[in-house]
């Protein structure tokens, strides 16, 4: 009878010291939701870049929010996200607001988006057939060059084909007369430049 009591005392006891380490606080209110970063800029075709918000909660704590927020551009065609990711939209360049929110709390980040005037296709010295990696180059409004990643596609005949892993975009030539062309920004009458160029390999 003592053992069973003993046993049953310390039973208690294990319940009585999992329910006091299982106990989570309470959640502390929300003071305010910032967007952190110091972008002003991007161009229009960049690959994405990530933006950061914090939540600042009224007992002084705060929390990384990038992904548990929803991202929103003034402008999609513009400015377009994927989750916390923003890129250039379809129309080249312009200006928009991005802005995160949760419940009545709201942050705002004014935007703009570089446009491009001009490229090039960077990789004209393919002589082989094979798989060759395309860059095209493009000639921004600000004066500066950069490769393209977005709003770039490329087509081409001779049975070639075309395969994009990590935004690099490569190309497996036949032998013959290959006729490449790339066009930028194909949605955006303004813009929607295409350059072309001829492989003739034996």
């Amino acid at each position: 009878m003592l053992i069973k009591k003993v046993s049953l005392f310390f039973l208690a006891a294990l319940f009585l010291g999992c329910e006091e380490s299982t106990t989570t606080p309470a959640i502390t209110d929300i003071e305010s939701i910032k967007i952190e970063n110091n972008v002003s800029t991007i161009y229009s075709t960049d690959k994405a870049q990530e933006l950061y918000a914090t939540v600042y909660h009224t007992d002084g704590s705060a929390g990384d929010a990038s992904d548990s927020l929803t991202w929103t551009s003034s402008d999609s065609s513009i400015a377009t996200f994927n989750l916390n990711s923003v890129y250039g939209g379809s129309i080249n360049g312009g200006d928009v607001n991005i802005s995160i929110s949760h419940e009545h709390f709201s942050d705002t980040l004014a935007l703009h988006v570089i446009k491009l005037v001009d490229f090039s296709i960077t990789h004209a010295d393919i002589n082989t057939t094979g798989d060759h990696p395309l860059e095209a180059t493009a000639l921004f409004e600000d004066n500066t060059s950069r490769i393209i990643y977005n709003n770039i596609t490329w087509e081409a005949n001779n049975s070639a084909l075309f395969t994009t892993t990590n935004d690099i975009t490569t190309i497996t030539i036949q032998a013959g007369v290959t006729e490449l062309n790339a066009t930028v920004f194909a949605e955006d009458n303004e813009t929607n430049i295409t350059k072309s160029i001829l492989y003739t390999i034996e």
